[in-house]
């Protein structure tokens, strides 16, 4: 389905006041939240190689280099045979309707690009989980860093927290579990650190990853959102900032907290409607939206552990669904881009 509006990319920086609690398994509810229309914006299959099967996508802030602001940053996970972990490159498209997928950049380091995260002066960081690092773009789309071997270890979601006190780019890693802060100290500086360890994974092949992934950021209360797949949970970690090196320990299938930093974290939901949940983001009432890649459905959670509403975003076969990235359109209204493998096209979801 069309809407009569394109939609703006408006990067959620600045997010309202939320609590949050936990909570457990619950029913899948009715779609009585205000998301019913879906929009195609267009094809994110590379024009050069054919790459395919999209699965990062962050939103470009301001107009710098290649990109304009708004754009959608994607990576795509396979190449043009499909074959799972073999994708090399990154586009980018305009977020209108009818748009037509750019390249951003492409190379080795970039195999099995799993996430993109997009700083506030358009500088884009890419996890790459088969290359098995993390690399730093320019907005013109040329190599400023690159992190290789520890501590990433199968580099998988990443988002960008726009902290007060210490901005910087989160990294979970898929083939153990943890969680890297890469401290963003300057236009071309950073230092990493590893602040968490034992988020549960399934050590699967390319295709059949399922770890930590989904990140999303409140920077009201510095909490930081993790969707675990391998566990069907949404984990926060709050004073997110505050957590210092090897402050927290994840033990009993993401269930138990331990460390120095051990009470900052909590299971905000387990269980149904979420299935192998994927992407995450933050929305601007500072509910959270999640991607389920085991049927395709968009299922929003308070902050509190309660389930808003879900709504299919894709009929056919499951694993459609990874990345999510919030926005407003024209109108203001909350809408939600997201990667659809099964067409390799870019959509939006909106009232």
């Amino acid at each position: 389905m069309r809407t009569a509006w394109p939609p703006i990319g408006i990067v959620l920086f600045v997010l309202v006041m939320m609590g949050c609690s936990s909570s457990t398994t619950a029913p899948p509810p009715q779609n009585t939240f205000n998301f019913h229309t879906i929009t195609n914006i267009g094809s994110i299959i590379d024009p050069t190689n054919g790459d395919r099967n999209p699965y990062g996508l962050s939103i470009a802030p301001v107009t710098a280099g290649l990109l304009t602001a708004g754009d959608l940053v994607v990576c795509d996970f396979n190449n043009s045979a499909n074959v799972q972990g073999t994708g090399t490159t990154v586009e980018y498209i305009h977020p209108a309707p009818g748009s037509t997928v750019v390249r951003f950049a492409q190379g080795a380091t970039l195999l099995g690009c799993g996430e993109t995260a997009t700083l506030p002066d358009d500088r884009v960081a890419v996890t790459a989980k088969v290359a098995n690092d993390v690399v730093i773009f320019n907005p013109s789309g040329t190599v400023q860093t690159t992190f290789s071997g520890a501590p990433f270890n199968g580099p998988w979601g990443a988002t960008y927290a726009a902290s007060a006190t210490k901005p910087a780019i989160y990294v979970t890693n898929a083939n153990d579990g943890s969680l890297v802060r890469i401290n963003v100290t300057g236009p071309s500086s950073y230092t990493t650190e590893t602040i968490a360890t034992g988020f549960s994974f399934n050590g699967g092949a390319p295709g059949s990853i399922f770890a930590p992934y989904g990140l999303a950021y409140n920077a009201a209360n510095d909490t930081l959102y993790i969707v675990e797949s391998n566990s069907n949970k949404l984990i926060q970690i709050k004073n997110v900032s505050s957590v210092a090196a090897a402050g927290i320990t994840v033990s009993a299938g993401d269930t138990v907290f331990g460390g120095p930093s051990g009470t900052s974290a909590s299971v905000v939901f387990s269980g149904t409607p979420l299935n192998t949940p994927m992407g995450g983001a933050l929305l601007t009432n500072g509910d959270i939206a999640v991607a389920n890649t085991g049927d395709n459905l968009m299922v929003v959670l308070t902050p509190g552990g309660a389930v808003v509403g879900t709504l299919s975003l894709d009929a056919g076969a499951a694993g459609a669904l990874f990345s999510f990235a919030a926005a407003l359109n024209t109108s203001a209204q909350q809408i939600v881009y997201f990667v659809d493998s099964n067409d390799n096209t870019v959509k939006f979801v909106g009232p």
